[in-house]
């Protein structure tokens, strides 16, 4: 007779557990999933907001570099802020010298503002090491891998806005296309 009793309260228990019981979603265990669910909501709405406030304001941009008349491939362009509220921007030449500014977290595009110039492009004869052949020559040597011999295909007075002379202003409305010539 036991025996009979506890199979039908066992059979009772997985009935209970196959119909779902009203009211299941207001006990407090729910209530912590509930809620981090609105606060992931909450966060992701956040993000999204500021990232489409912030990429409304920057101004198609774009260019060409040539160095002694002929177009100047595989250089980086970065445009360095002057101007309060502006911010950096860089592109990579192409083949034919031209160019495309982007923002760094904002997309693409230049937020308005006057700008120093720099141009840049390194080249080096030898293999670089990846961060795995560097720890393992490390291990090996005792000491820091040679520095690679780099060479600069653009005078060094334009690898920094500083010096390089290149000045650009973006203004609030329209694209703007510029033209640098390095000599």
């Amino acid at each position: 007779m036991a025996r009979l009793r506890n199979m039908i309260n066992s059979l009772i228990g997985m009935f209970l557990l196959l119909v779902p019981v009203k009211q299941e979603w207001k006990k407090p265990r729910f209530w912590v999933t509930y809620g981090l669910l609105g606060l992931l909501c909450l966060i992701g709405l956040v993000k999204w907001c500021v990232a489409h406030s912030r990429s409304r304001g920057l101004i198609a941009a774009a260019g060409i570099v040539t160095l002694e008349g002929k177009p100047l491939a595989d250089a980086v362009v970065t445009f360095d802020p002057v101007s309060k509220g502006a911010v950096s921007a860089l592109g990579k030449t192409d083949h034919r010298g031209r160019f495309d500014l982007r923002t760094m977290g904002l997309g693409d595009g230049v937020v308005p503002g006057d700008y120093r110039v720099a141009v840049a492009k390194f080249v080096t004869d030898e293999k670089l090491m990846d961060p795995r052949e560097a720890k393992e020559y490390f291990s090996h040597q005792g000491k820091l891998p040679p520095k690679a011999k780099v060479t600069s295909l653009v005078p060094l007075k334009f690898a920094s806005g500083e010096t390089s002379g290149l000045v650009a202003t973006v203004q609030p409305r329209g694209g703007k296309w510029f033209q640098f010539d390095l000599k």
